[in-house]
């Protein structure tokens, strides 16, 4: 779906369906991954189930290799701190090399500072460092990269080497 930001009609907002990873298994990650691959998009804001952490953070990695600028909202901080249990966000962070903003969605807390962060990551138009793998797995990626046919784009190569490394572990 499309739609633009309220008060704002300049920026364009495209909401995806909601998965857990780019690796093609229903009609919902072909979808999102075809998007993200094919069109431009200023930043990705990804929203994560801040409740079920872990599960969401295998997405995260897979969007930084898109070398498009990633915000991530924490989504569902109310039902964290319901269950008694704190996240570092700034460290998350820190960590990954993303802004981490701490939202809940169902109180409408966080959704300014998210709104913000993806503004000032659009304008700032600084994509993450993807994550880093020992040494050998790097080289691998590296020369799979340069077997890649001219047509694969740049911004996509090594997420498309990733997703090949994957499918052959199975």
């Amino acid at each position: 779906k499309t739609g633009t930001l309220k008060g704002d009609e300049d920026i364009k907002i495209v909401d995806l369906p909601g998965i857990y990873s780019l690796t093609p298994y229903s009609n919902e990650e072909i979808i999102a991954r075809d998007y993200l691959e094919h069109r431009e998009s200023d930043v990705i804001l990804d929203i994560v189930d801040a409740s079920n952490l872990e599960r969401n953070l295998y997405l995260t990695t897979q969007l930084m290799e898109f070398g498009t600028p990633v915000v991530i909202a924490l989504n569902q901080m109310d039902i964290v701190e319901k269950r008694g249990y704190e996240i570092d966000s700034s460290a998350l962070s820190d960590a990954l090399g993303v802004p981490v903003i701490e939202i809940s969605a169902l109180r409408g807390e966080g959704i300014d500072q998210a709104v913000e962060a993806v503004k000032k990551a659009a304008a700032d138009g600084v994509a993450p460092n993807p994550c880093t793998f020992s040494p050998d797995l790097e080289q691998l990626l590296e020369h799979l990269e340069g077997d890649l046919p001219e047509t694969v784009e740049p911004h996509v190569k090594r997420f498309h080497c990733i997703k090949y490394l994957e499918r052959d572990e199975r």
